[in-house]
């Protein structure tokens, strides 16, 4: 497992077992899977990337509480369904994501 800056996510990561069988995103765009942490950490890249953008550092131990609970409502969601679920959480409207084929590649 590679460590991440966020030690809260990497706990929420031990916790699922998650095989990377799309190496380099490729296939798996519009899936989020909690436990994926060995290339590239999923999670952390929502929390910093997505979320703490939108809700402010302030707020990062809220943002950590609503990956986990949407974690545990189950393990491999759909890209819009596991953002709706953070937004709901946290009672914010995040920008929709972009595909990576998009222009600006910016897709999780």
């Amino acid at each position: 497992m590679r460590i991440s800056k966020f030690p809260e996510i990497d706990a929420i990561n031990s916790k699922y077992h998650y095989q990377d069988t799309h190496k380099g995103g490729a296939g798996d765009w519009d899936k989020v899977s909690c436990g994926q942490h060995g290339n590239y950490n999923e999670l952390a890249y929502i929390l910093e990337h997505r979320l703490l953008p939108e809700v402010g550092v302030g707020k990062k131990a809220q943002a950590i509480a609503a990956i986990e609970k949407t974690c545990r409502l189950r393990n491999g969601f759909s890209r819009t369904e596991f953002y709706a679920s953070l937004e709901k959480e946290l009672n914010i409207k995040l920008p929709d994501p972009k595909h990576p084929d998009d222009d600006d590649k910016t897709h999780r």
